[in-house]
């Protein structure tokens, strides 16, 4: 698969913070607590994770960027951060959230009804270039 159109996901933008203070809060978590408290576990299904560890994502929503046979069956979708971890509170550094592990997913309706989600034209041997894609719909007209 090639991701090269895709920035390297950084879950910690303000807006990722933000969505893991809500999830934590959700579990039970206060700012300073001083138990440990475990956000989500390696059991979870993709939907409960999903639901419960999701803190940021990205959408892709233009293939015609860069076709290959990925966005070619894909199209557009969205990119999604999901973390088990554990948030604690240290005396010298405040409120800390550990990341035991992090999944990359793609969510994707697969429902057609964008303003472009062509599956690409095809040769044998590969998906078309942009410019060759010109060419075979220029014969067409």
């Amino acid at each position: 698969l090639a991701f090269e159109f895709i920035k390297t996901p950084n879950w910690k933008t303000p807006n990722g913070v933000d969505l893991l203070r809500k999830r934590l809060t959700k579990q039970g978590w206060k700012p300073g607590k001083l138990l440990p408290m475990k956000l989500g576990h390696m059991g979870m299904g993709a939907r409960e994770l999903d639901s419960v560890c999701q803190i940021n994502r990205y959408k892709h929503k233009d293939p015609r960027t860069h076709v290959d046979d990925f966005l070619g069956a894909i199209g557009s979708f969205t990119f999604k951060i999901a973390v088990v971890g554990s948030a604690s509170w240290g005396p010298i550094k405040g409120n800390i959230f550990t990341i035991k592990k992090m999944g990359l997913y793609i969510r994707d309706t697969y429902d057609f009804n964008g303003e472009y989600e062509s599956l690409g034209v095809w040769k044998r041997s590969q998906c078309l270039t942009l410019l060759d894609v010109a060419e075979y719909v220029a014969l067409l007209i």
